[in-house]
């Protein structure tokens, strides 16, 4: 939700717009955490558990077609560069987190989940 916030105070920067716009951030917020779970619901009586799924897809279509046409280009001509090295040492770190957590689950195996868990904190220290 940060993410969000910092995307509304770059993209409007006159305060009384800004105002407005941080005012609807958290009703917007409220209405999809109740719709949500009863569309949810309804969805689950009347098809299968994986039709609740297909909830966000009439927004994200919406979001796709609409965000294009109302929202202003924004770049940055300030950003940096991407940092190789850090994601080289970030993949480093969190790919034995996700083999050894996955790996925990598995019967037999605890050493080798323990063994990718010790590397991934050696690269994260």
């Amino acid at each position: 939700m940060p993410a969000t916030l910092s995307l509304i105070f770059a993209t409007f920067t006159d305060p009384r717009q800004r105002g407005v716009e941080v005012g609807a951030w958290p009703g917007a917020i409220s209405v999809g955490t109740a719709l949500g779970p009863v569309l949810g619901g309804a969805l689950l009586e009347a098809f299968s558990w994986r039709t609740a799924f297909l909830l966000g897809v009439p927004v994200m279509v919406i979001v796709a077609i609409g965000a294009p046409l109302l929202l202003p280009a924004h770049r940055n001509p300030a950003t940096g560069r991407v940092d190789l090295a850090s994601v080289l040492l970030s993949l480093a770190a969190l790919l034995p987190i996700v083999y050894g957590v996955k790996e925990l689950g598995k019967d037999g195996r605890l050493a080798v989940a323990v063994a990718a868990l010790m590397i991934a904190l050696a690269f994260s220290a």
